[in-house]
């Protein structure tokens, strides 16, 4: 069953999920708005591909200078290393994300459900997420 993710401004949907792979991978299609994509974050158990499906984005991967990628391009995000994209276009892309192993689509849906709630211990309920997932965002960008 595929599942509406909101995480802010961009929108996706699970293509495949880790049950339906034996926990080795995740799929994820989303919609970035122009200007728009997360923040440099670090994945401590997941590496992290990005194929644009339409589109423009820039992806920058600690260690590299960051790289301008149209359709049809990818770019990789290896576990352990920092990494974040942005939409440099003028219109919503579209990314497929592949998270290996599966497992870490779970945190966008706990991420959603965190801030279908706001109030003032918001960010401390973000950062709960982030460390369960050991996800860890530069907040601070």
């Amino acid at each position: 069953m595929k599942e509406k993710l909101d995480r802010r401004k961009t929108y996706g949907v699970h293509v495949a999920n880790a049950e339906e792979t034996c926990r080795m991978y995740a799929l994820l299609e989303i919609t970035v708005p122009p200007g728009s994509g997360p923040p440099p974050h670090t994945h401590l158990k997941e590496d992290e591909g990005f194929y644009v499906l339409e589109g423009s984005f820039r992806v920058w991967v600690d260690g590299s200078e960051p790289v301008d990628l149209g359709a049809g391009e990818h770019a990789f995000g290896p576990r352990k290393v920092g990494h974040y994209f942005r939409n440099i276009g003028d219109t919503p892309g579209r990314l497929l994300l592949m998270f290996t192993p599966g497992g870490c689509e779970r945190y966008f849906a706990d991420l959603a459900a965190a801030r279908a709630n706001p109030g003032d211990d918001l960010l401390e309920r973000e950062e709960a997420i982030d460390r369960k997932y050991c996800i860890y965002i530069n907040r601070r960008v």
